[in-house]
């Protein structure tokens, strides 16, 4: 990625990287490592899942929901206790566009309040595929409308604000 943006004329450097299918093995962090990259960004918090093969990918069931970011190495990526280690794990809160679920972010916020955690970090992955039509082809004014919604009522109903993530772990010191 990072050097088809440099032959396209941008020089971005990437720090942050989520592993497709939510794929976590200490091999896979190590690699990262290796690349260069010190944020990382799948764990799902109560959650377990596979890959696009049908073989187990990852298993968060034991990873308490309303976690915020935390330190770790390539061994001890679920350990969200952890305050050391090379990569910030940035865990995700929901997965995908079009079924957003509020109740979701309704346990992560309640969670953020009854330990007092202010501000507590929300991530929300989608993939840019789901607002695309079903050719594939162009962007599909309907999944946007839906994004916009989305957006709209996390800001009217969750007072949530949005920002990037370097600028979320620089407000929290991480």
């Amino acid at each position: 990625m990072e050097r088809w943006l440099e032959e396209n004329g941008y020089s971005v450097k990437f720090w942050l990287h989520r592993n497709g299918c939510l794929v976590q093995q200490p091999e896979v962090y190590a690699a990262l490592k290796d690349l260069g990259y010190t944020g990382v960004s799948e764990i799902w918090p109560g959650k377990q899942g596979v890959d696009r093969d049908g073989h187990p990918a990852f298993d968060n069931r034991s990873v308490p929901i309303g976690i915020m970011p935390y330190r770790h190495n390539e061994m001890n990526f679920s350990a969200w206790s952890s305050k050391e280690g090379h990569f910030v794990q940035i865990p995700i809160m929901q997965m995908f566009l079009k079924d957003l679920n509020y109740s979701s972010m309704e346990r992560w916020i309640q969670t953020f309040e009854e330990r007092s955690v202010d501000p507590g970090i929300l991530v929300w992955v989608f993939h840019p595929y789901e607002i695309l039509d079903r050719s594939r082809q162009r962007i599909s004014s309907e999944a946007v409308g839906i994004l916009k919604s989305h957006i709209e009522r996390c800001r009217s109903e969750y007072e949530v604000e949005f920002t990037n993530v370097k600028e979320a772990l620089s407000e929290i010191g991480c």
